[in-house]
């Protein structure tokens, strides 16, 4: 409790910044940018319309948390449309199979792999650059075959991944790099 404390207090590790509705929206793992529009208005029903590389808020003024609900659930249909379908070609590429992958809110790691072969992966994956998300993709799917990280599991991934550990490094930094408002 005390190092947190210390921490807080020399400003590491915490963004006490107010989280504020980003005026764009640019997923590096394919390039997409997206403008946000929040349109308040007066009525009850809210909602989020993507079109042509816009997203729009539609939010009743007095509901301050809605825009952030909308664009996470927005995120995650997102997340799960691109990420599901490149991790599946990763796998047959790589020759690396596992049983399902699923997208997922997670605050401290971008995923992990079950004992069932499992694969979890954090949906804020797509603000990382592909190089990150195909190195990810293939750590995760080594676990397949290897459930630790022993000497025996760094070697497959090297196999798989000669540039692993410039690419692992950069991936370890690489959440600070991430919005607020997507936690």
């Amino acid at each position: 409790i005390r190092k947190a404390i210390e921490k807080v207090q020399r400003g590491i590790g915490y963004d006490i910044s107010p989280k504020k509705i980003p005026e764009q929206i640019h997923f590096n793992c394919t390039g997409e940018n997206f403008k946000v529009v929040v349109d308040h208005h007066s009525t009850v029903k809210n909602f989020l319309i993507e079109d042509n590389g816009t997203v729009t808020l539609s939010v009743n003024a007095r509901h301050k948390n809605i825009p952030f609900t909308l664009l996470k659930k927005w995120l995650h249909q997102r997340s799960s449309a691109i990420l599901l379908p490149w991790l599946a070609r990763i796998s047959i590429g790589h020759g690396l199979p596992f049983n399902k992958g699923i997208i997922r809110f997670q605050r401290t790691r971008w995923g992990s792999c079950s004992a069932k072969k499992n694969i979890n992966l954090n949906r804020a994956i797509v603000f990382l650059r592909p190089e990150l998300v195909e190195y990810f993709f293939i750590h995760e799917l080594c676990h397949t075959i290897e459930m630790n990280h022993s000497k025996n599991y760094w070697a497959l991934v090297e196999q798989h991944c000669p540039d692993f550990r410039q690419l692992d490094k950069e991936l370890k930094k690489a959440n600070k790099d991430i919005e607020r408002w997507v936690y």
